[in-house]
C-alpha cells in the first residue's frame, strides 16, 4: 500500500513538473497557448484566427488520449525512477553493513 501511495505521488509530481516545465503560454502575444509531454493534450488558440470561430469552444483543443498517455509516461518514468532509487539504496546499505 505504501508504494502504491509513493508511485502515485510520483506520477502526480512527474506529470506536472512536466506539463508545467514544457508548456508554451503564447496567448497574450497572439500566439497559443499548449500543454503536455510527450503529447500534446491542450491547446487554447489565441489571437487573431481567419476565418473566426462560430463558438468559443473552437478555440480550445483537447486530446484526452494524448493526456491518458502523457500520464502514463509519468506512471513508467516514476516507476523506473523508485526501481533506481532502490537499487542504489540497497546496494549502499549492503557496502555498509
Amino acid at each position: 500500500m505504501k508504494k502504491n501511495l509513493i508511485i502515485l505521488l510520483l506520477t502526480i509530481v512527474v506529470f506536472g513538473l512536466l506539463t508545467i516545465l514544457t508548456a508554451s503560454i503564447k496567448t497574450p502575444a497572439d500566439g497559443n497557448d499548449t500543454y503536455g509531454f510527450p503529447f500534446t493534450f491542450y491547446t487554447k488558440i489565441g489571437g487573431m484566427v481567419d476565418p473566426s470561430p462560430t463558438s468559443p469552444d473552437d478555440l480550445i483543443r483537447k486530446n484526452y488520449f494524448f493526456l491518458v498517455i502523457d500520464l502514463a509516461f509519468a506512471l513508467l518514468t516514476s516507476v523506473i525512477g523508485l526501481m533506481i532509487y532502490n537499487h542504489f539504496k540497497a546496494k549502499f546499505q549492503t557496502n555498509n553493513s
